[in-house]
């Protein structure tokens, strides 16, 4: 992507984020939601019984026939790691393309990682596309744990704001977020709870973070999915 196309990028983060952190789309009003004492409360997603991989099959991998010209490709692989240093700044997730490379993967599904309630799902000016975002729960050595999911530049939006929707549900599909200045491929952010104020958009590097403070607040998606393909679903 050319420089120039960089600038647009980081240009329409700033305009739709505002450079500061709003209260976070995820926590406006759904059907699932309920009010206590005239405030907002999210209903909690159930617990996750496991995390599998967002493209592909559960294990990230298998072959995908590009929709464009019919030819199969055998696999995934993730090609900008969270944390890599770049020209918008520090990535804050994993960039997942098939090897087929270019737009080979565009319209390919896009699969819930875990179990969740859609907190998002709306579409964004090029080249952010749409978007969805997931909150889910977890049990770590029985304490219930939240973190929430990130899908962007999505082609089309399979999901609305407030299912509940179960691991390895499709989200939406692979897009390259409008316009020509990506190539296709999917964006996948795994944010920790210390996120849950953010905005849907919340880009770090606009706020001046370094990338120590990137690695202590999401996680690794891959290392993380890896470690947690299994776990109970219900406290001992």
């Amino acid at each position: 992507m050319r420089i120039g196309h960089y600038i647009l990028l980081f240009t329409t983060l700033r305009i739709i984020t505002g450079c500061t952190p709003p209260q976070n789309q995820g926590n406006q009003t759904s059907d699932t939601d309920t009010i206590v004492s005239g405030k907002v409360k999210p209903t909690p997603p159930p617990l996750c019984d496991g995390f599998d991989f967002p493209v592909g099959n559960a294990d990230g991998k298998g072959a995908y026939t590009d929709l464009a010209s019919g030819k199969t490709y055998d696999s995934w692989y993730v090609a900008v790691e969270t944390g890599d240093d770049f020209e918008l700044g520090i990535h804050t997730g994993e960039d997942w393309n098939g090897t087929g490379g270019g737009n080979t993967d565009m319209g390919q599904p896009v699969y819930a990682i875990g179990t969740g309630i859609v907190r998002s799902a709306q579409a964004y000016p090029a080249p952010l596309g749409k978007v969805v975002m997931l909150e889910h729960q977890y049990l770590e050595a029985d304490t219930i744990c939240t973190l929430f999911s990130v899908y962007a530049h999505l082609d089309s939006l399979i999901v609305h704001k407030g299912d509940s929707i179960n691991r390895r549900a499709q989200v939406g599909t692979i897009g390259n977020g409008g316009g020509d200045l990506l190539s296709a491929h999917l964006h996948l952010e795994i944010r920790k709870a210390s996120l849950k104020d953010t905005p849907v958009l919340f880009w770090p590097s606009l706020m001046g973070k370094d990338k120590e403070w990137v690695m202590a607040n999401y996680e690794r998606p891959s290392t993380f999915i890896q470690s947690n393909r299994t776990l109970p679903s219900k406290p001992r």
